[in-house]
């Protein structure tokens, strides 16, 4: 029979390994010590060769790279309900601490994560796009619920940015504009947005509708007429203050000048 070293014999005694063939046994005592001495010496050697061992290793990663990758992904694999279900528990008892290491990451790499996202979402827009409106459709009362809580609990805020988007449009009202005009593309979204919130409509197919200043405010486009477009809610809400949106060819100008 084979022995590992650390195996330890019914006596209490440790193997350690074989030397020209016999076996060598020692107390535990003397396996610790023994032990700590190799680590030491491993140690010690691994500082001193630092550099080379280190280039060793990563022309053998290099040389190897498939092997190695299909070595990890079958321990993964073999292991991957035991690894999933220490993970879950080491994020329970460490919520806190992961939390406060994910935000402080967040704070350090704002413009990097931007960056990320950005490129994420254009190369996969279409499926972004699918996913959000899916969400939205399966939690209609759940997001509502939400944005009802925020505002409750942040009405200096929503009142302060109302304050600040009138203050705006009042600024950035051409004289002589008509303002009769401008009305009716509001009135289009409120006729819109009750011909699509019917009754008979299901909730996952209702629509509400805004006006948009194609040139945003904030980017000192005018309110006028010539300045806005109604389109749904949402696709304002994701043009925010984006110049040069890329309007879905259903809504891009549609109902801009349909009064």
């Amino acid at each position: 029979m084979k022995f590992k070293r650390g195996f330890v014999r019914e006596d209490g005694l440790v193997f350690w390994g074989y030397s020209k063939g016999i076996e060598r046994w020692m107390s535990n005592d003397a396996y610790q010590i023994k032990k700590l001495k190799r680590a030491a010496c491993k140690k010690a050697d691994y500082e001193a060769n630092r550099e080379e061992i280190l280039a060793k290793q990563k022309i053998y990663r290099e040389a190897n790279l498939e092997k190695i990758s299909a070595a990890q992904k079958a321990r993964y694999e073999a292991n991957r309900e035991k690894r999933l279900a220490a993970q879950s528990i080491y994020r329970k008892v460490n919520k806190e601490k992961l939390a406060k290491a994910a935000k402080a990451y967040r704070l350090a790499n704002i413009e990097k994560r931007a960056a990320a996202d950005k490129a994420y979402y254009e190369a996969n827009r279409d499926n972004v796009l699918a996913q959000s409106k899916a969400y939205r459709d399966a939690n209609r009362e759940k997001i509502a619920a939400w944005s009802r809580a925020y505002y409750l609990a942040n009405k200096d805020k929503s009142y302060a940015a109302g304050s600040r988007r009138r203050a705006l449009k009042k600024g950035l009202t051409p004289k002589g504009v008509n303002l009769k005009l401008i009305q009716t593309f509001y009135d289009q979204a409120a006729r819109l947005t009750r011909a699509w919130s019917a009754p008979h409509i299901d909730p996952k197919f209702r629509v509400s509708f805004e006006v948009d200043h194609i040139i945003p405010l904030i980017k000192q486009g005018l309110h006028e007429a010539s300045n806005l477009q109604v389109i749904p809610a949402r696709l304002n809400a994701r043009k925010n203050d984006k110049l040069n949106y890329p309007m879905p060819s259903g809504y891009s100008n549609a109902l801009q000048f349909s009064y």
